[in-house]
């Protein structure tokens, strides 16, 4: 795969996240909010855990409330202290989500 096709694929995992949370969260997050934190997220901690993560759920039929306390957990953990906060996806990679 080139980096381009990449970029692309990782772009539309990003997408189907946001749709997600957009859809499934009470709180009724503007997109543009759900877009910022995971940008933050991606420079602190593993954006690539997290997308994994979210297609292992699904793959595996996970509540969509599983799912989302998950990923909302992690995605608030940007508000904490780095040196001490540790993301429930952490531990997740390409492997796993085969």
């Amino acid at each position: 795969m080139t980096t381009k096709s990449n970029g692309k694929e990782q772009a539309a995992r990003i997408k189907c996240l946001i749709d997600f949370i957009e859809m499934k969260s009470e709180s009724k997050f503007p997109r543009v909010f759900i877009q910022d934190i995971l940008l933050v997220f991606g420079s602190m901690y593993d954006l690539h855990a997290l997308l994994c993560y979210f297609k292992w759920a699904q793959d595996h039929h996970k509540s969509d409330d599983t799912i989302l306390k998950t990923i909302m957990h992690d995605l608030s953990g940007v508000q904490q202290n780095p040196e001490t906060f540790c993301p429930l996806t952490a531990g997740y990679s390409a492997e796993a989500s085969e």
